[in-house]
């Protein structure tokens, strides 16, 4: 196997991420599976924790050792706090997953690295969703257009959003009505949606939410692959052929926030 480097800045300090086949052989062991998404799925909370382990594991470091890694987990904690931070470590990790093809160019990422959803697990999502004729459904991220060809192929009328220019001429061509815009996912519009489909990254959806309570209308569902919202409580949470995904109705949702604030009135 091939040898791949990237080098990365993290806590002040430069480190060489390495793609070779005895830390591909960590990662499986620790994550389950070498693959983008088997790294990135699992409860909110641990998703920092799974970005800290895997650059750890690139840079050298194995779990099951008694050496010590290069940073420790508080200070990587501390350090790595925003939205760009984590974008920009995947995407670094998703360059050396890629292998001998060329690196994607760290603009052409906002809400999410390009890492496609299974067809039978959009499908399963859908249904989940409800997704029926006449529905507006968006996808912000919407890669290469499965998504929204999915939804098309329904009698749903497909909108998506992708930044990189090669993806978004794929994703336009892919359905043969709605609309997709070359534009970054994170000012997508989503008030008249009936169905919003994500595969962002945690820190994503944490962006995502108060636009997503401003905009939506009460009977929106939103289905999102691997990655929960956090304290929003969905109406389904299930795990399909190996991946997990999650559902939640608008609705469900204000009347959760809304009931500490009621509470806390009354008292």
């Amino acid at each position: 196997m091939p040898v791949r480097e990237v080098e990365i800045e993290i806590c002040d300090r430069k480190l060489t991420l390495r793609r070779s086949a005895a830390n591909l052989k960590a990662i499986s062991r620790r994550f389950g599976s070498a693959s983008m998404t088997a790294m990135f799925t699992g409860k909110v909370e641990d998703q920092l924790t799974s970005v800290y382990e895997t650059v750890m594991i690139f840079a050298g470091w194995r779990p099951d050792t008694t050496a010590p890694p290069l940073i420790s987990i508080d200070e990587f904690d501390d350090k790595i706090d925003s939205v760009k931070d984590i974008l920009s470590i995947v995407q670094k990790i998703q360059d050396l997953m890629m292998g001998d093809q060329e690196p994607v160019a760290s603009t052409s990422i906002s809400l999410a690295p390009f890492v496609p959803t299974p067809e039978p697990l959009v499908e399963r999502m859908l249904d989940v969703a409800g997704l029926k004729e006449g529905d507006l459904f968006i996808d912000p991220c919407c890669g290469d257009g499965r998504t929204l060809a999915a939804a098309e192929k329904r009698g749903a009328r497909p909108r998506g959003y992708e930044i990189d220019k090669d993806r978004y001429e794929k994703s336009n061509s892919a359905i043969a009505g709605g609309e997709v815009f070359n534009e970054d996912g994170a000012g997508a519009q989503f008030k008249d949606a009936d169905v919003i489909f994500l595969y962002t990254l945690p820190a994503s959806n944490v962006k995502l939410q108060p636009l997503l309570l401003a905009q939506c209308k009460d009977t929106c569902r939103i289905v999102s692959h691997a990655f929960s919202m956090p304290g929003w409580t969905p109406y389904q949470e299930e795990v399909f052929q190996g991946s997990t995904f999650y559902a939640w109705l608008m609705s469900d949702v204000r009347k959760e926030l809304a009931e500490p604030l009621a509470s806390k009135a009354a008292a």
